[in-house]
Protein backbone atom coordinates (compact mmCIF):
# COMPACT_ATOMS: atom_id res chain seq x y z
CA UNK A 1 0.00 0.00 0.00
CA UNK A 2 1.41 3.40 -0.77
CA UNK A 3 1.47 6.45 1.45
CA UNK A 4 1.95 9.77 1.23
CA UNK A 5 4.10 11.68 3.35
CA UNK A 6 1.71 12.88 5.81
CA UNK A 7 -0.55 9.31 5.45
CA UNK A 8 -3.66 11.39 4.48
CA UNK A 9 -4.27 9.14 1.47
CA UNK A 10 -3.91 5.42 1.67
CA UNK A 11 -4.11 3.95 -2.10
CA UNK A 12 -3.82 -0.23 -3.02
CA UNK A 13 -4.49 -1.78 -6.41
CA UNK A 14 -5.11 -5.12 -6.53
CA UNK A 15 -7.10 -7.69 -9.05
CA UNK A 16 -10.39 -8.62 -7.57
CA UNK A 17 -13.48 -11.00 -9.14
CA UNK A 18 -12.07 -10.48 -12.80
CA UNK A 19 -11.72 -6.52 -12.09
CA UNK A 20 -8.89 -4.46 -11.34
CA UNK A 21 -9.41 -2.31 -8.09
CA UNK A 22 -7.88 1.06 -6.79
CA UNK A 23 -8.71 0.79 -2.99
CA UNK A 24 -8.64 4.38 -1.42
CA UNK A 25 -9.34 5.93 1.84
CA UNK A 26 -8.44 9.50 3.57
CA UNK A 27 -8.63 12.51 1.84
CA UNK A 28 -8.30 13.75 -2.07
CA UNK A 29 -8.17 17.04 -2.83
CA UNK A 30 -5.58 19.09 -4.89
CA UNK A 31 -2.31 17.66 -2.57
CA UNK A 32 -3.16 14.39 -3.28
CA UNK A 33 -5.42 13.90 -6.45
CA UNK A 34 -1.95 13.21 -8.34
CA UNK A 35 -1.62 10.22 -6.46
CA UNK A 36 -5.01 9.12 -7.17
CA UNK A 37 -4.87 9.81 -10.69
CA UNK A 38 -1.06 7.81 -10.88
CA UNK A 39 -3.02 4.82 -9.04
CA UNK A 40 -5.89 4.58 -11.37
CA UNK A 41 -3.47 4.74 -14.39
CA UNK A 42 -1.56 1.75 -12.67
CA UNK A 43 -5.29 -0.12 -12.27
CA UNK A 44 -5.57 -0.18 -16.02
CA UNK A 45 -5.18 -3.19 -18.09
CA UNK A 46 -6.84 -3.61 -21.71
CA UNK A 47 -10.58 -5.04 -21.43
CA UNK A 48 -10.12 -5.48 -17.49
CA UNK A 49 -12.21 -2.96 -15.98
CA UNK A 50 -11.44 -0.52 -13.52
CA UNK A 51 -13.40 -0.16 -9.99
CA UNK A 52 -12.24 2.58 -7.87
CA UNK A 53 -13.52 1.91 -4.27
CA UNK A 54 -13.66 5.23 -2.33
CA UNK A 55 -15.67 3.76 0.52
CA UNK A 56 -12.80 5.18 3.02
CA UNK A 57 -12.77 8.52 1.42
CA UNK A 58 -13.21 10.98 4.05
CA UNK A 59 -12.53 14.22 2.31
CA UNK A 60 -13.15 14.98 -1.27
CA UNK A 61 -13.12 17.76 -3.45
CA UNK A 62 -13.31 18.96 -7.17
CA UNK A 63 -9.66 17.75 -7.82
CA UNK A 64 -10.60 14.38 -6.86
CA UNK A 65 -14.08 14.37 -9.02
CA UNK A 66 -11.83 15.96 -11.96
CA UNK A 67 -9.44 12.97 -11.87
CA UNK A 68 -12.36 10.31 -12.14
CA UNK A 69 -13.89 12.22 -14.82
CA UNK A 70 -10.76 12.21 -16.44
CA UNK A 71 -10.23 8.39 -15.96
CA UNK A 72 -13.59 7.73 -16.98
CA UNK A 73 -13.34 9.55 -20.73
CA UNK A 74 -10.29 7.07 -21.14
CA UNK A 75 -12.59 4.52 -20.51
CA UNK A 76 -13.01 3.60 -24.02
CA UNK A 77 -9.69 3.44 -25.01
CA UNK A 78 -9.01 0.72 -22.66
CA UNK A 79 -12.34 -1.14 -23.21
CA UNK A 80 -14.30 -0.56 -19.91
CA UNK A 81 -15.65 2.95 -18.33
CA UNK A 82 -14.76 3.46 -15.15
CA UNK A 83 -16.79 1.98 -11.87
CA UNK A 84 -16.77 4.27 -8.90
CA UNK A 85 -18.28 3.25 -5.07
CA UNK A 86 -17.71 6.31 -3.39
CA UNK A 87 -18.19 7.31 0.29
CA UNK A 88 -20.60 9.91 1.21
CA UNK A 89 -18.00 12.78 1.12
CA UNK A 90 -17.52 11.60 -2.61
CA UNK A 91 -20.93 11.08 -3.26
CA UNK A 92 -22.29 14.69 -2.21
CA UNK A 93 -19.35 16.15 -4.74
CA UNK A 94 -20.40 14.02 -7.66
CA UNK A 95 -24.20 15.14 -6.39
CA UNK A 96 -23.33 18.69 -6.45
CA UNK A 97 -21.26 19.31 -9.22
CA UNK A 98 -23.84 17.29 -11.46
CA UNK A 99 -21.80 14.53 -12.73
CA UNK A 100 -24.13 11.69 -11.44
CA UNK A 101 -24.67 10.61 -15.10
CA UNK A 102 -21.21 10.83 -16.38
CA UNK A 103 -20.35 8.08 -13.79
CA UNK A 104 -21.10 4.35 -13.44
CA UNK A 105 -21.25 5.02 -9.69
CA UNK A 106 -22.26 1.85 -7.38
CA UNK A 107 -23.37 0.91 -3.58
CA UNK A 108 -20.63 -1.21 -2.94
CA UNK A 109 -17.62 -2.95 -4.22
CA UNK A 110 -19.43 -6.14 -5.06
CA UNK A 111 -22.34 -4.31 -6.83
CA UNK A 112 -19.41 -2.95 -9.00
CA UNK A 113 -17.30 -6.08 -9.48
CA UNK A 114 -20.23 -7.67 -11.14
CA UNK A 115 -20.69 -4.64 -13.16
CA UNK A 116 -23.81 -3.91 -15.18
CA UNK A 117 -26.76 -0.81 -15.41
CA UNK A 118 -27.14 -0.56 -11.60
CA UNK A 119 -25.78 3.41 -10.31
CA UNK A 120 -27.28 4.20 -7.13
CA UNK A 121 -26.17 6.16 -4.26
CA UNK A 122 -23.48 4.72 -1.43
CA UNK A 123 -24.66 1.96 1.09
CA UNK A 124 -24.70 4.02 3.67
CA UNK A 125 -26.88 6.97 2.20
CA UNK A 126 -29.14 4.44 0.79
CA UNK A 127 -32.89 5.06 1.34
CA UNK A 128 -32.06 7.72 3.62
CA UNK A 129 -33.80 10.29 1.17
CA UNK A 130 -30.99 12.85 1.39
CA UNK A 131 -31.42 13.10 -2.60
CA UNK A 132 -32.06 16.41 -3.68
CA UNK A 133 -36.02 16.69 -4.69
CA UNK A 134 -35.25 17.09 -8.37
CA UNK A 135 -33.26 13.94 -7.91
CA UNK A 136 -36.24 11.83 -5.82
CA UNK A 137 -38.86 13.00 -8.64
CA UNK A 138 -36.73 11.86 -11.48
CA UNK A 139 -36.05 8.56 -9.80
CA UNK A 140 -40.02 8.37 -8.83
CA UNK A 141 -40.86 8.43 -12.25
CA UNK A 142 -38.08 6.84 -13.87
CA UNK A 143 -38.93 3.58 -11.41
CA UNK A 144 -42.55 4.05 -11.50
CA UNK A 145 -43.37 5.18 -7.64
CA UNK A 146 -45.10 8.55 -7.31
CA UNK A 147 -42.90 11.10 -7.20
CA UNK A 148 -42.76 13.15 -4.40
CA UNK A 149 -44.20 16.68 -5.09
CA UNK A 150 -43.10 20.15 -3.17
CA UNK A 151 -44.02 19.81 0.50
CA UNK A 152 -43.63 16.80 0.57
CA UNK A 153 -46.81 15.59 -0.59
CA UNK A 154 -46.77 12.32 -2.89
CA UNK A 155 -48.77 12.35 -5.89
CA UNK A 156 -50.79 9.50 -7.03
CA UNK A 157 -50.00 6.92 -9.03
Amino acid sequence: MEVTPVQRLRIAVSSQGGCQVVDVGGEVDMSTCAQLSAALERGREPGVPLVADLADVEFFDASGLRVLLAANDGGPRWGSPLRVVPSRAVYRVIEVAGARHLLAVFPNRLRALEGGPDRSEPSGERGSGRLAPAERRARGQRHGVAPVRPGGESGGA
